[in-house]
Parts: structure tokens; C-alpha cells; sequence
């Protein structure tokens, strides 16, 4: 036997296409993350402060996006 629970009060509903774009949108921004840490002039041997959070971002767009295939 199944509860229905009510929605999220947050929650959203999206089509299929709209899913695809999200989907795009967190990949190009990850990766856009992750190439300005890469092209960063004021890391040397290791990140610097910005660069950590921009990788920690890249790799949170990355997680929700496995959240959103999951679902």
C-alpha cells in the first residue's frame, strides 16, 4: 500500500525537454568551473580560495545533476 504524500511545497514540475536543458545547463556550468580554476593566475601549486569554491560548485551542479537522472 502507497501514501500519497503532498508535493513539496518547493517542488516543480518540469517536462522532459526542460529536464534536457537543466541537465545541459548544470553540465556547461561545471565545466566552466572547473576551466576558470584551471586557467586561474593566482594558483600555483595548489587552488586558491575562489577556485576551491569554484570546484566545490562544479562538483555540487555535478551531484544535483545525478539527483535529477536518478529521479
Amino acid at each position: 500500500m502507497t501514501s500519497h504524500q503532498p508535493p513539496d511545497p518547493g517542488a516543480v514540475t518540469v517536462s522532459a525537454g526542460q529536464v534536457k536543458l537543466l541537465l545541459a545547463a548544470l553540465d556547461d556550468a561545471a565545466d566552466y568551473k572547473r576551466d576558470r580554476a584551471a586557467t586561474c593566475a593566482d594558483c600555483t601549486d595548489q587552488p586558491c580560495t575562489t577556485c576551491q569554491w569554484r570546484l566545490h560548485t562544479a562538483d555540487a551542479y555535478d551531484h544535483l545533476a545525478a539527483q535529477m537522472i536518478q529521479t
